[in-house]
């Protein structure tokens, strides 16, 4: 099967980076960007839409998905998304497939770990605003609100916590620490860069692609369809 036909949506750093691995491939996959609602293509089966951005361009995309009956991966954090869509829109506050792994176990933790306190800290960049969407997805699992979330954006600090140099420009890191009568435990990620982001967006779009007719028209979240990633 070729790979899914990608529509970016957005300029900001991390359409960037999704086009630029687009470019980088060999084989088949075209890529499409500069989104403009009237763009026409010659075939809409076996695309997908990413969206990446502020979410000014979101609704037109969405109305220009729906209307070529075309999957959407959003994957802007903070973002509202209609409660009724006609074709399947994945919202995906971290596109990583390692991390979407972990979304995907976090109610086991909170089973396991559910009797202990849970504070919830992340580092990005510090032109990042606000905190999150991963922290927010982690924070949720275990009751922490998003006003308990401790963010970090200070260089300085980063630094002493183990962000490279190179990457404090760009990076996402977390911490879920579990306390309790003595006992600590910590989960931590680390992601360096927006490469693995925009490997996963490939990823999860040729799935929607391979498996578009098991798919309703609805929207999922990123963790819905793991099963359905060729992981």
């Amino acid at each position: 099967m070729k790979p899914a036909t990608i529509v970016i949506a957005g300029h900001g750093k991390m359409a960037r980076a999704l086009t630029a691995l687009c470019q980088s491939q060999t084989g088949p996959t075209r890529l499409f960007f500069d989104f403009t609602e009237d763009m026409a293509c010659l075939d809409y089966d076996g695309m997908v839409a990413v969206h990446f951005g502020s979410g000014k361009q979101l609704p037109a995309l969405l109305d220009w998905c729906q209307r070529h009956n075309v999957p959407l991966i959003q994957g802007s954090t903070k973002l509202t998304l209609p409660a009724e869509v006609t074709v399947p829109v994945v919202d995906a506050p971290n596109l990583s497939l390692p991390i979407i792994k972990l979304f995907g176990i976090l109610p086991v933790l909170q089973h396991a770990f559910g009797d202990m306190s849970v504070r919830v800290i992340e580092s990005h960049q510090a032109d990042k605003p606000g905190v999150s969407g991963t922290a927010i997805v982690m924070a949720k699992a275990f009751g922490v609100t998003e006003s308990e979330i401790d963010p970090i954006r200070q260089p300085a600090i980063q630094t002493l916590l183990g962000v490279p140099s190179e990457h404090l420009k760009a990076h996402g890191y977390h911490w879920i620490e579990f306390n309790g009568a003595g006992v600590s435990i910590t989960v931590s990620t680390k992601v360096n860069g927006r490469q693995a982001y925009a490997e996963g967006a490939l990823v999860i779009a040729d799935a929607l692609i391979q498996h578009r007719h098991q798919l309703e028209a609805r929207v999922y979240r990123v963790t819905d369809i793991l099963g359905l990633m060729s992981l």
